[in-house]
């Protein structure tokens, strides 16, 4: 089994808590935010949840280049 790490402010790779990594996982299915998450959780949320949007524009640009 992988385990998800996160590297903490001193840069070292810690394992992800139990709400964090439910963040990460709703995040990239596009599932809502949970309010009852903690705090580094949402910020999970958010930060994965901003790329895969940028990704989801940058393909949409480039699939609207080809036409």
């Amino acid at each position: 089994m992988e385990v998800a790490m996160v590297e903490t402010d001193a840069k070292k790779p810690r394992e992800l808590t139990n709400d964090e990594r439910h963040a990460a996982e709703a995040a990239f299915r596009g599932e809502p935010l949970n309010p009852t998450w903690s705090e580094k959780a949402r910020i999970v949320y958010a930060r994965i949840s901003s790329a895969v949007k940028k990704r989801q524009d940058e393909k949409e640009k480039a699939l609207l280049q080809l036409v």
